[in-house]
């Protein structure tokens, strides 16, 4: 049965700077004057590596929310309670290894929150653009078996709920 969460506002500009190698290590580019821990992104999880970067740098900024002309910035800490607050969610909803979670979004600190959630409970990400018609939402939904949907904005949950219907 396919769920539609309530939805989700703001606009993202990431902090994060980084590159990775998917040989099971990646590093995050230190700013002047930080240092790396040694083996702090050895990971097998990209849980791990979120896990990681909350307890390495709790209040550093990770994302920026442009609000009435200035950021307001998330730290790794408040994202990492984010991230706990969206894995409860899908868990209450029954989201599993294994199942399929759709979300419909531009790129915005929910979106990361709901894939990082995701990832926590070894569950797969489907996402789609916001600029899609509701008629191919319904299909890849439906195709991938979605178990839950994440959507952007109120607009987006009326187009999705009129045309999406549960499997």
């Amino acid at each position: 049965m396919l769920r539609l969460s309530s939805t989700i506002r703001s606009r993202v500009s990431s902090g994060l700077r980084y590159r990775s190698s998917f040989g099971g290590a990646a590093g995050i580019q230190a700013e002047e004057g930080e240092h790396m821990i040694d083996g702090l992104l050895q990971f097998d999880t990209l849980h791990e590596v979120q896990k990681r970067a909350a307890g390495q740098w709790p209040d550093k900024p990770l994302f920026g929310t442009y609000n009435g002309g200035r950021f307001d910035w998330m730290t790794y800490s408040e994202f990492d309670e984010k991230v706990e607050q969206s894995r409860a969610l899908l868990a209450d909803l029954g989201v599993k290894r294994g199942d399929t979670v759709g979300v419909i979004s531009n790129n915005r600190w929910e979106w990361s929150a709901v894939a990082s959630a995701c990832h926590s409970l070894s569950a797969v990400v489907v996402p789609m653009y916001e600029a899609q018609l509701p008629k191919d939402w319904s299909y890849i939904l439906n195709d991938a078996g979605c178990k839950a949907l994440f959507v952007a904005n109120d607009d987006i949950f009326g187009r999705a709920g009129e045309e999406v219907k549960a499997s």
